[in-house]
């Protein structure tokens, strides 16, 4: 009898790892829901490296890998006890109960889909657990509006066509929005990977969804050139709230911080020449450089108090309306399944992810490596990085005829 843990895919960048147990003449094998870069696990040892500097999340991987292997041992000492020899679902189901605390009660789609939220609470974000259950509570609105429990057998096309019905036909929100079609496709993406999850555990041998397409529309937003933060850096202000959201958000624009790390900095953050933070969103550790602006920021406004996020919000917009930060900027949004255009004033799409999106946009077009913005950003490939900064078809043109292969 043996526990064990192994790349799902050894060959690969990134895999899952699995969790193997050897009973009897039996073997059980199931993905541990954890997804680790294969140049941090440690096959002989069957951990996840724990370097504080390279991969600071091995050291929470390990503490789930050691709980689910307890479960599985106390699972094992269970069933030789009982002098039986469990089927695959009987034996997880009762490693789930050890883990747990409480059986694992498998009744519909939507309850397995709160179990699979649950097993990875201990290694994802609180952010990401809050956003999967936001999910899940629209696919169980969806559930009660056909007014039936969903099996795994009910998640096919029809469930398809009739949620993404019901849900465009929902608003949310104090202005009562529509739920645009990349939420949507947001939801449609995790409904495949638990269904698709619970087809590898056993729990059911329906065919992989495979012709669930999810939306997945570019937005349309903004960024602010290095004048427009300038300008903005210009603006007279007297209020002190005022000048510490101004300074939150350019520090945000010259380091690439979310508004969650900007809005939360301290003293222990700030070296002599970097800035060193764990992310609150990612948990991944983030070092970037501390240029003369933020410097002076940070020595000259007390940018480690807190402010509201809607703060921010709205007074960077309306610095930046003061700022003459007004030309008229066309959106195309996909709203209900709609393509919808509408015309704002600049000033009245900044945000505090507008700093964000500045700094990776401003960033590229100084021609700062990729690979480099990225280590700040978080992106792990250069296409989900070239979706998100914003380089029109003219500067595209500019830039290429500023590389020698164009003199």
């Amino acid at each position: 009898m043996a526990v064990g843990f192994f790349l799902h895919r050894p060959g690969k960048d990134t895999s899952n790892i699995d969790i193997i147990v050897s009973f009897g003449a039996k073997r059980y094998k199931r993905s541990t829901g954890i997804v680790v870069p294969a140049a941090h696990w440690l096959q002989a040892t069957q951990k996840c490296s724990e370097s504080i500097d390279r991969f600071p999340e091995g050291i929470e991987y390990n503490k789930a890998l050691k709980k689910q292997k307890e479960a599985a041992e106390k699972a094992i000492a269970h069933f030789v006890g009982e002098l039986t020899t469990p089927t695959q679902e009987q034996f997880w189901n009762k490693v789930d109960e050890f883990i747990h605390g409480e059986k694992k009660s498998v009744g519909g789609f939507t309850a397995y889909f709160e179990e699979y939220i649950k097993k990875r609470e201990a290694i994802r974000t609180k952010t990401t657990a809050k956003t999967y259950r936001s999910l899940l509570r629209l696919v169980e609105g969806y559930q009660s509006h056909v007014g039936r429990v969903f099996m795994f057998k009910d998640i096919n096309q029809d469930f398809y066509d009739g949620f993404r019905r019901w849900l465009f036909s929902q608003t949310h929100g104090s202005d009562e929005r529509p739920y645009s079609s990349n939420y949507f496709g947001r939801i449609i993406k995790l409904v495949k990977v638990v269904f698709n999850d619970a087809r590898y555990n056993g729990v059911h041998r329906l065919d992989p969804l495979v012709n669930f397409k999810a939306d997945d529309h570019v937005a349309d937003t903004i960024y602010l050139t290095p004048a427009e933060l300038d300008a903005i850096m210009a603006v007279e202000l007297t209020n002190q709230g005022e000048i510490v959201a101004r300074a939150k958000f350019i520090i945000g624009a010259n380091t690439g911080l979310r508004v969650s790390d900007f809005n939360n900095l301290n003293d222990i953050n700030i070296g002599e020449r970097y800035l060193t933070i764990t992310a609150k969103k990612t948990g991944q550790k983030i070092i970037a450089p501390i240029n003369s602006r933020v410097r002076e920021l940070i020595e000259t406004v007390n940018v480690f108090s807190s402010l509201s996020d809607p703060y921010i919000n709205r007074t960077i917009k309306e610095i930046a309306r003061a700022a003459g930060i007004v030309e008229p900027v066309e959106i195309v949004k996909y709203i209900a399944g709609r393509r919808v255009h509408n015309i704002f004033e600049k000033c009245d799409l900044i945000s505090s992810h507008t700093a964000r999106r500045s700094f990776a946009t401003n960033a590229y077009k100084a021609g700062v490596p990729t690979i480099a913005i990225m280590k700040i950003t978080g992106h792990t490939t250069e296409k989900s990085f070239l979706r998100y900064i914003k380089i029109s078809k003219e500067e595209n043109a500019q830039l290429l005829s500023e590389h020698p292969f164009f003199k």
